[in-house]
């Protein structure tokens, strides 16, 4: 009885991408290489196949394998050019889906999945919130809107530690992920962040106006997902805004002893 092979699509593309990854060349020597090994490759099959077939008498060894390089080169530049080209799209591909648009940042997914939170000595997560956004986009449109974000995306960029990361979570909410600080130390992070946010001078937007934001931190005990530290976050970023915004509020655990 005949059974009809089926073949996932989506796996059959992940296991080519895969592929490509592996094969692509990443420089040009890199892609000179791989170019005349694939050539070669194909010469030594060709010289194994005439040999066990005896065709030699046809012509000589030495002018056959020339001829069978210099044919199969173009062959092996192009199979490169394309692996080349491919690998350069799916990366470009994976960065734009890992990364929000406007901002530049690591969008939510990016962000929650960075093999960098998963810091065996834990860390602390601040999520910050811009205030009085939905007023911004009412009062000055969503164009300026988009500028504060952006705004707001370099003032965490300029904050932060090289080792920490930042990510636009959605609408005008952010996160920080600082690693390996203690409560002290990330509380003068917390302040910097909480400052003013400078947005430069745009069309619509009032003069010497800087945007505010509000601050909620949560410590991230070892082995504990980040996921889950985001919702201390968030209850401390509620408190943040019910107090009058602009201000840090720090959930139970770590309020006293960051004080």
């Amino acid at each position: 009885m005949f059974i009809p092979l089926r073949l996932d699509p989506r796996v059959m593309s992940i296991g080519f991408q895969k592929i490509i990854l592996s094969v692509a060349p990443r420089t040009t020597l890199d892609f000179v290489l791989r170019s005349l090994l694939l050539v070669g490759t194909f010469v030594v099959v060709d010289t194994a196949v005439m040999t066990l077939a005896g065709r030699w008498t046809l012509t000589s060894p030495g002018v056959h394998v020339t001829l069978t390089f210099l044919i199969g080169l173009p062959f092996g530049v192009f199979v490169m050019a394309v692996m080349w080209s491919q690998r350069e799209l799916q990366e470009q591909l994976a960065h734009l889906a890992a990364t929000d648009f406007l901002t530049g940042l690591p969008n939510r997914r990016s962000f929650l999945t960075d093999s960098s939170l998963n810091d065996p000595s834990g860390g602390v997560v601040l999520l910050v919130d811009a205030d009085h956004f939905k007023a911004v986009n009412d009062t000055y449109g969503h164009d300026v809107g988009d500028r504060c974000l952006k705004a707001l995306g370099e003032h965490l960029r300029r904050n932060i530690r090289a080792g920490d990361v930042a990510g636009r979570i959605g609408g005008e909410e952010f996160a920080v992920y600082l690693r390996d600080l203690s409560p002290s130390e990330a509380r003068l992070v917390a302040e910097r962040i909480c400052s003013p946010v400078v947005v430069d001078e745009i069309s619509g937007w009032p003069e010497g106006v800087s945007l505010t934001v509000s601050v909620g931190a949560a410590r991230q005990p070892p082995g504990v997902d980040v996921a889950q530290v985001l919702q201390a976050a968030d209850e401390a970023l509620y408190r943040a805004k019910s107090k009058g915004r602009a201000r840090v509020e720090w959930s139970s655990e770590l309020r006293a002893v960051s004080a």
